[in-house]
């Protein structure tokens, strides 16, 4: 005698029916978690791409200037017999500024003198 499969309709038993639904209840909870996951995932992944756009945005501001801003620390120089003040990179020797001195910064060295 030969066999064979044929594709039937096959109602589902009360005691199946709770199987199932136990399953669908349990693969909603992980669909649930899936989604909350994947949400995480996608912020942490926007704050990345926010990263590295505000890097290129920098870098590209850089570039088209040819120049950056920066604080730097340096020595003050100043000569009462020329009335001006120097400003010199401490990393560098060079003076980045000369300038001539305020009124208020003159009056303050004869002060200082007086007072030696």
């Amino acid at each position: 005698m030969k066999t064979t499969s044929k594709y039937i309709k096959h109602d589902f038993t009360e005691n199946e029916k709770k199987e199932i639904a136990g399953e669908m209840a349990q693969k909603m909870v992980e669909l649930n978690e899936l989604e909350v996951k994947k949400k995480d995932v996608m912020a942490q992944i926007k704050s990345e791409i926010s990263s590295v756009e505000s890097s290129i945005q920098i870098l590209s501001g850089h570039y088209h200037s040819g120049f950056e801003m920066k604080s730097v620390k340096c020595k003050v120089k100043e000569d009462l017999e020329t009335k001006t003040i120097s400003y010199i990179r401490i990393d560098t020797n060079e003076c980045i500024e000369k300038r001539d001195m305020t009124s208020n910064e003159l009056q303050l060295r004869l002060f200082e003198d007086e007072e030696e």
